[in-house]
């Protein structure tokens, strides 16, 4: 190489595996419970309106932390947050499987719902990761663990 000589140095790309399973995981999670979640209210002695209130419940807590969540990753970084956020998912089934009781089940969808930002989170981490000739086949591959999740969830 001589005095002056450009070499051009590939930025290391980041890996999409581990956001593919959060994904995937997330998806899959989301899709098995959701089925189950009024009959399992329903053995703890609840009323279909209660039942259904599960679900609310969990969609209100993510509606609420979302903007928090995203405020969040941007200051702390995304991987942090997506572990955050995997860790408050495993909470959440963990006290759901350990539900003794409604309240805990209700208990088990508010961790779950304000910790839920995985979605977005790993969106955001492709499009700060990956350059934009590659970013249409990042999201894609998201695309394919989101539908993965769907399919074999049920």
């Amino acid at each position: 190489m001589s005095q002056g000589e450009v070499v051009a140095v590939e930025a290391p790309r980041a890996s999409l595996l581990p956001v593919f399973l959060i994904v995937l995981v997330d998806v899959f999670g989301m899709t098995l419970v959701i089925p189950l979640l009024a009959i399992y209210a329903e053995t703890l002695g609840a009323t279909p309106l209660q039942a259904t209130l599960l679900v609310s419940v969990f969609a209100v807590c993510m509606l609420l932390s979302g903007p928090l969540i995203g405020w969040a990753s941007d200051h702390y970084g995304r991987k942090p947050l997506l572990l955050i956020s995997q860790i408050g998912t495993f909470i959440g089934f963990v006290v759901m499987a350990r539900a003794s009781s409604l309240w805990m089940l209700y208990l088990a969808r508010i961790i779950d719902g304000a910790t839920a930002g995985n979605l977005t989170i790993a969106q955001a981490y492709i499009a700060d990761n990956t350059p934009p000739e590659r970013r249409a086949k990042a999201f894609g591959l998201i695309g394919i663990a989101f539908g993965a999740g769907f399919f074999i969830g049920p």
